[in-house]
């Protein structure tokens, strides 16, 4: 099923006032009878479609259609690879921070260096913007 009728409810939308939003917001014209039924699954809209629908909450396609995460799911998990710590910091309590410092440090900062790229190129491709904060 697609989570189009969650993030209404989620939203507190009714039907009415979704279809008039996204009219109101030049994004898309429609019923309440049609965007029921895309709720339901007893039509399936197109890709612009999907696509107006996917803009107006403010998440993918992919989740929309009931894949995947929700924009705000990826910018918190991108916030906390930002954050983490690449060091595990047992290995210092345990004494042996001499020999990791001298394994794996330079190891740590390539990880780290390599899960940003990968994480902006991910982004990138899949249209999510990073926020600025």
């Amino acid at each position: 099923m697609n989570r189009i009728r969650e993030i209404r409810e989620n939203k507190k939308l009714s039907l009415k006032k979704t279809t008039e939003l996204l009219k109101s917001n030049d994004l898309l014209t429609l019923t309440p009878d049609a965007l029921a039924k895309y709720e339901r699954g007893d039509r399936q809209p197109n890709e612009a479609t999907w696509q107006a629908l996917a803009n107006f909450f403010n998440v993918s396609v992919d989740y929309l259609k009931g894949y995947g995460y929700s924009k705000e799911h990826i910018y918190k998990l991108l916030d906390t690879m930002y954050k983490e710590d690449w060091m595990d910091e047992t290995i210092f309590s345990a004494g042996l921070a001499d020999k990791f410092l001298k394994d794996h440090v330079n190891n740590s900062l390539m990880t780290n260096f390599f899960a940003k790229s990968s994480i902006e190129i991910y982004c990138e491709n899949h249209g999510i913007r990073i926020p600025n904060k």
